[in-house]
């Protein structure tokens, strides 16, 4: 049994008096030695909780350590925490592996679930599960469509729809009776740090976990209900992966027929057009992604690519620093700033955009040689 508020590698269990809710945070791929997602969530909410991660990118299927040496004995403690406690109402919430984690031990658990964008099947063609997951495990458990169609456990999911894969996902699942699925237009994998970023995550899991009226999320739609779209836009994507930059532009009509105003199918034809050097198609198709999701990250990064390809400076540097507020990782689009403002001549916003891309994670090597033209250009002048 876990004691009150105590920590281990791989989870966290912390008492909070005068609640009988216990919520359970599965934490995403590459969490171990006691990181976990949700942790400030977690910290804010007025209920028992519990923070989980694999340690290992196996999608819980061996259990978590240090916490049961199975999927089933990793069950059998959560339960004894339950029983001992007296708790009540259970939840679970994850995105992405955790996601998956989330729907898995939900419905053992007969658990309330919120799932942000996750493999519904593990090692599809394209899947995370499928490019994370080393080794061999048994199979039993893949599928979350039957597990959780067998089951009573209510599941709220939500998934991108600039994710091809998590937007199939969705549709595997969606037409099950306790499943309420929706999508977020413009955001890829990350619904939650848009949710932070543009909304109230930790009030939208408050919400959730107390049943009160959900605030709107304006950019909500519904393509996993179209699944012909959905297959074909998951088909599409798996070009996409291969770099098949010539079949996507050979068979963009297949797509664009079936929906032509969705962000994500004309941001990988756009993509598609701007590898081949074909650029006025490119900038049709990226500047429609862009003004379809102007929140749409990516968009706005390649469309500005495209823009800087054409001499089109000025445009350029507004898409750019746009990405720069709207991306986790914008380095990409500060180097490219920095580069803008060497052609203008302006020395002093080359170096600091330079130094956020580097402030940001950007490759050593491509900044020395950036840094050595400024540093040569401060010296002339």
């Amino acid at each position: 049994m876990i004691p009150e508020n105590v920590i281990g590698r791989n989870f966290y269990f912390h008492r909070y008096d005068g609640s009988s809710k216990l919520i359970i945070f599965f934490s995403g791929t590459d969490k171990d030695n006691g990181i976990f997602d949700f942790w400030n969530t977690a910290k804010k909410i007025k209920h028992n909780y519990l923070l989980l991660n694999n340690g290992r990118n196996e999608w819980y299927q061996c259990g978590i350590p240090d916490f049961g040496h199975s999927l089933i004995a990793s069950i059998h403690e959560v339960n004894e925490i339950i029983k001992h406690y007296a708790f009540t109402d259970i939840y679970c919430v994850g995105m992405s592996m955790g996601g998956y984690a989330a729907c898995l031990f939900g419905a053992m658990l007969n658990a309330k679930v919120l799932a942000f964008g996750f493999d519904s099947k593990l090692k599809l063609p394209g899947s995370r599960s499928l490019k994370r997951m080393k080794g061999t495990f048994p199979d039993k458990y893949f599928d979350l469509e039957h597990l959780i169609a067998q089951s009573n456990t209510d599941v709220t999911h939500l998934a991108g729809e600039c994710d091809a894969l998590d937007l199939y996902s969705c549709y595997r699942i969606s037409h099950l009776k306790t499943v309420h699925s929706s999508s977020i237009s413009g955001v890829g994998h990350g619904v939650p740090p848009f949710i932070k970023k543009f909304y109230d995550l930790d009030l939208f899991i408050e919400n959730w976990i107390n049943g009160a009226s959900q605030f709107d999320i304006l950019e909500e739609r519904n393509s996993f209900k179209n699944a012909k779209f959905v297959e074909s836009l998951y088909q599409f994507y798996l070009l996409f992966l291969k770099r098949d930059w010539i079949s996507i532009v050979k068979n963009k009509d297949k797509l664009i027929e079936q929906n032509a105003h969705h962000e994500y199918s004309n941001y990988m034809i756009g993509v598609s057009f701007l590898e081949l050097n074909e650029i006025e198609h490119s900038l049709y198709y990226l500047m429609k992604s862009v003004a379809l999701t102007p929140h749409f990250s990516g968009a706005r990064y390649r469309l500005a690519r495209a823009m800087m390809k054409k001499g089109l400076y000025q445009h350029a540097k507004l898409h750019l620093k746009a990405h720069t507020q709207l991306s986790e990782k914008p380095e990409f689009s500060y180097m490219f700033l920095s580069d803008i403002y060497m052609l203008e001549n302006k020395i002093h916003l080359a170096k600091y955009n330079l130094d956020m891309s580097e402030k940001h994670g950007a490759d050593i090597s491509k900044i020395a040689l950036r840094r050595k033209k400024i540093d040569s250009n401060i010296e002339k002048a």
